[in-house]
């Protein structure tokens, strides 16, 4: 199911939710369009792709967008558990290059819902927890 330009729900869904839920995820709240948005946005603001899950291609990932509380996988209150998380890797760029610009750019990724990064890894977390600041948090996972 495509639920924005360049993103297909299963990229936000580990496969067991997929299978349980399927488009229903969006109606329950396991994935919060607030999510699908920070993800476009990236993808559209680097023009590159972006790539968050891929378990329904073959791939390894499954848990880089929404996380079920039963899973061992990452902080057990991480906004991923919220679905306001994602994981995301900017295809030929380095994490940290992509967290430069957005640091660099506070109120035009706050735009698109933005307002939290995770440093020292290397993926980009991003997540649109409350925060009262003009710049973008910086959290260590």
């Amino acid at each position: 199911m495509k639920v924005s330009k360049h993103f297909y729900l299963q990229e936000f869904l580990p496969k067991r939710e997929y299978e349980l839920f399927g488009p229903r995820a969006l109606e329950i709240g396991l994935i919060s369009r607030t999510a699908i948005q920070m993800a476009q946005f990236v993808r559209e603001y680097f023009a590159r792709p972006v790539r968050i899950n891929d378990w329904h291609v073959g791939g390894r990932f499954q848990y880089r967008g929404f996380r079920p509380w039963d899973c061992n996988v990452g902080a057990n209150y991480s906004l991923h558990r919220l679905g306001l998380a994602d994981d995301l890797d900017v295809l030929g760029l380095e994490a940290e290059e992509v967290r430069q610009e957005i640091i660099q750019k506070p109120a035009v990724f706050k735009a698109a819902g933005i307002t939290t990064l995770e440093a020292n890894v290397n993926w980009l977390h991003i997540d649109s927890r409350p925060v009262n600041q003009a710049e973008i948090l910086i959290v260590n996972g």
